[in-house]
């Protein structure tokens, strides 16, 4: 049986194999998803837009995340993503896995959407609702710009902190309306 996560990364193939500008398309739709890496270089791509436009909702079988990503990507220049849909990490969950503020060495949850080592990132009309854990993380990017961007988690998630930035030049975020948990 072919699976959603299979005709991402199916998608993702494809694009990341063509030449020039490169769109993969989302349509309006619920769509549950397991944790995914979307890897370039993508050589011949000169921007790779995807235009999101659906309701995409984590996995909430903590066992599958062997990593601390529900969707990352991962060196993949030209990167814009948009169009207004959702990730729903369906963080509610998983909550009671999350043992971080109670001891030192715990296994994080999953951050829904993670850029790594990407280069010219536009991130706009992004919508992410309750985190297992950040909403986005940002690390080891250059020229990463993001706007109007929608974070929302209830005032009981632990630590679902809005975006965590580490090691990131020449950074732009505008418009966001980031409402987070106590933690």
């Amino acid at each position: 049986m072919f699976s959603l996560f299979q005709a991402f990364l199916k998608a993702w193939d494809a694009a990341c194999a063509s030449s020039g500008k490169v769109k993969i398309h989302i349509p309006p739709g619920t769509y549950k998803l397991g944790p995914v890496k979307f890897k370039g270089p993508c050589k011949n791509v000169t921007t790779l837009t995807i235009v999101h436009k659906g309701t995409i909702k984590a996995s909430t079988n903590i066992d599958k995340y062997k990593s601390d990503y529900w969707v990352e990507f991962y060196r993949v220049n030209g990167l814009t993503l948009e169009g207004g849909g959702t990730f729903d990490g369906q963080g509610a969950d998983t909550w009671m896995h999350n043992s971080c503020s109670k001891k030192k060495h715990c296994q994080a949850l999953p951050v829904s959407v993670k850029f790594i080592h990407t280069i010219d990132t536009t991130v706009k009309r992004f919508k992410s609702i309750n985190p297992k854990f950040f909403h986005m993380a940002v690390i080891g990017c250059e020229k990463f710009h993001a706007t109007n961007l929608t974070l929302e988690a209830p005032e009981e998630s632990p630590n679902t902190d809005g975006i965590h930035i580490e090691t990131s030049t020449n950074l732009k975020i505008t418009d966001a309306n980031i409402r987070t948990g106590d933690d």
